[in-house]
């Protein structure tokens, strides 16, 4: 089950294309209708600008009660409009109480504006006749009254070009990532790895997979793969053509090698789900698990030891207010539970959180900070995540996604890293998307010997 393509309309601005979105419609819910595409421009008035919208890029109408008034009042002429890669929004124009000189305010969602400042080369960003943006902040500044705000920047992603879904992992001294490949209208084929030593610089490697060429039951939607190592080889399980297979290899860089010649699980074999994002680990005990679902439940699977063998029946676990993108990892006894709430395409899209006593649950979600991961400022749809421990340590990150920037929605999306961190009785803290895990020349989370370096 898969959701509708959504098409952009080709009009004669030029922007960015949506890409593919990883998410399904939960089992038995009617697909959601979204919104077209909506265009925006500033119209100079005399006591500041007003918005101009429109749906195709030729017929506008005007927002009468939102736009932005400069702090001196009018005097206002010229304005244009930009956003930046920061996902900060630039008003710029001409101010005659100023001299003419140009001045800008920045702002995350166009209702709260920063004061202005005269605008120096540095500061502006190309402007437009007019600006994309996502058709849920038209809604939302329709809502919300103008103000004045201080705004801050998303930090930049961690990889280049537009990925979602990523999964981290260790393995040696190296950390690896493995996103899906966000390509336009759902089209996506194919697996790539990129790898770090530190977790601040990331290269990547290679193409791990590619549905079309390496798989005989499966030739699109290429979605949200993992990978772990179990008895010296690489297991990468991934979602194609709405099932979950799985593939191996001798190296965490690929290539790998459909094991079963079918998908591992296939649809119609959960509990009120639907099979994708797979999530492989290993207890303690070298039990292995496989979670997995999208829908009212989570699903898991014993695995046997050849971590290709599906061992007895699924086992549902109730999540809260769950979606899809299940996480499970351990710590300091306790079974921590992650998931995604909400749709893909939603700025608030999201994470909760629960623990257990047992990796089959039942989990109880958090009773404070249940939310841990949510849309802030410019980043928003910040959710289907994955969770790394650098060795040795106590130190934890998380690799999610959000709505890329500039332009960007639930189709088109950026991997970005944030420092997870946990009080002292266990609980994990609320995680700010606008603030970067790492500061410019931090060395970052190298590991040496298999341990990250002390602190």
């Amino acid at each position: 089950m898969h959701l509708p393509l959504a098409r952009h309309r080709r009009i004669l601005f030029a922007v960015a294309l949506s890409a593919t979105c990883l998410l399904a419609p939960a089992v038995g819910a009617a697909p959601s209708k979204w919104p077209v595409d909506a265009w925006i421009r500033p119209l100079a008035l005399a006591d500041g600008v007003r918005w101009q919208v429109s749906d195709d890029g030729t017929h506008w109408r005007q927002l009468e009660h939102a736009g932005f008034t400069p702090q001196n009042g009018g005097g206002l002429r010229e304005p244009q409009l930009s956003r930046g890669v920061d996902g900060l929004f630039r008003l710029r124009w001409r101010d005659d109480r100023h001299g003419a000189q140009w001045r800008f305010a920045k702002s995350a969602d166009l209702v709260h504006w920063s004061d202005a400042a005269a605008a120096g080369a540095a500061d502006g960003v190309p402007a437009t006749a007019a600006l994309w943006v996502p058709p849920w902040l038209i809604k939302e500044m329709l809502a919300a009254p103008a103000a004045r705000d201080s705004v801050a920047p998303a930090p930049a992603p961690a990889l280049e070009g537009y990925t979602a879904d990523p999964a981290i992992r260790v393995f040696g001294d190296t950390y690896y990532l493995y996103p899906t490949s966000d390509k336009p209208h759902w089209q996506t084929t194919d697996f790539s790895v990129w790898t770090s030593s530190n977790l601040v610089q990331w290269n990547k490697q290679a193409m791990v997979l590619d549905v079309t060429r390496d798989l005989g039951w499966a030739r699109i939607e290429a979605w949200a793969p993992d990978a772990i190592a179990r008895d010296g080889k690489f297991f990468f399980y991934f979602c194609a053509g709405g099932e979950i297979g799985v593939a191996s290899a001798a190296s965490p860089l690929g290539p790998f090698k459909d094991v079963l010649g079918a998908p591992l699980i296939r649809k119609g074999t959960g509990i009120e789900t639907n099979p994708i994002d797979p999530y492989p680990f290993i207890d303690d005990d070298g039990q292995a698990y496989l979670y997995y679902g999208n829908g009212r439940l989570a699903n898991v699977y014993r695995l046997k030891q050849d971590m290709v063998t599906l061992d007895g029946p699924p086992a549902a676990i109730a999540l809260k207010e769950f979606r899809e993108g299940v996480v499970v990892f351990k710590r300091q006894g306790k079974y921590y539970f992650m998931w995604s709430i909400d749709d893909a395409r939603s700025p608030d899209y999201r994470v909760g959180w629960g623990v257990a006593d047992s990796p089959l649950g039942p989990v109880t979600p958090a009773a404070q900070n249940f939310i841990v991961l949510q849309r802030h400022g410019a980043a928003v749809g910040t959710a289907h995540h994955s969770v790394v421990n650098v060795p040795g340590t106590d130190r934890w990150y998380v690799a999610y996604h959000r709505h890329a920037l500039p332009v960007g929605g639930g189709y088109q999306r950026q991997t970005v890293l944030a420092r997870m961190e946990f009080d002292a009785a266990g609980n994990i803290l609320p995680m700010d998307p606008l603030a970067a895990p790492f500061q410019p020349g931090d060395i970052g989370e190298p590991i040496v010997n298999g341990k990250g370096l002390p602190r």
